[in-house]
């Protein structure tokens, strides 16, 4: 990993699924991980699940 990386996760935002940072900074590059459509509660709009989950 380079000496001037550094990764982060928004505030207020989706926890990212998995170990991701929502934002990753490598040198002159941004790379986004970790998001997706849904709230700030894990929930997505218009989406029912059953007791296991699917």
């Amino acid at each position: 990993m380079q000496a001037n990386s550094a990764s982060s996760v928004v505030t207020g935002k989706a926890t990212p699924r998995g170990t991701f940072p929502h934002v990753r900074r490598a040198g002159d590059f941004l790379f986004v991980s970790g998001t997706s459509s849904r709230r700030a509660d894990n929930t997505f709009e218009g989406v029912e699940v059953d007791a296991m989950g699917t």
